[in-house]
């Protein structure tokens, strides 16, 4: 059975590249332009194993993600990564945010993966409709 990624990223070329890879590598995808998608797809039953979190979004960014996520009990214990190419974006940065780990933008794919299939191992999540 394969986890569930949840991939929430505005920049269309960035989040089907990244389901691509992520499927390549034996898991389901669900995607997300923004917040209230992303949100929206938890409240509908998706439980998955790993939330990848961009966090310039139009809208909604990441951190009100972030703090919506802190208010439910059912996201709350769902990891998520920081994907970003901010400036002031460091590790202990996003793990002060609540964040399991950060990914800095351009990707490095090996990193991803890696980080991925650590966080998403360790998770209960399970697969999204």
């Amino acid at each position: 059975m394969s986890k569930t990624i949840l991939i929430v990223e505005d920049n269309a070329a960035t989040r089907d590249g990244l389901s691509a890879l992520l499927r390549a590598h034996h898991y389901e995808t669900v995607l997300a332009a923004n917040v209230d998608e992303a949100l929206s797809s938890c409240r509908n039953g998706l439980s998955p194993a790993l939330i990848l979190l961009d966090m310039i979004l139009p809208g909604s960014d990441g951190w009100k993600f972030i703090e919506q996520r802190k208010r439910d009990r059912q996201l709350a214990s769902i990891p998520f990564v920081i994907v970003t190419g901010l400036g002031i974006a460091s590790e202990a940065w996003a793990l002060d945010l609540g964040a399991a780990a950060l990914v800095r933008k351009p990707i490095n794919i090996d990193t991803l993966l890696e980080r991925v299939r650590q966080l998403a191992a360790d998770s209960p999540g399970t697969p999204g409709s």
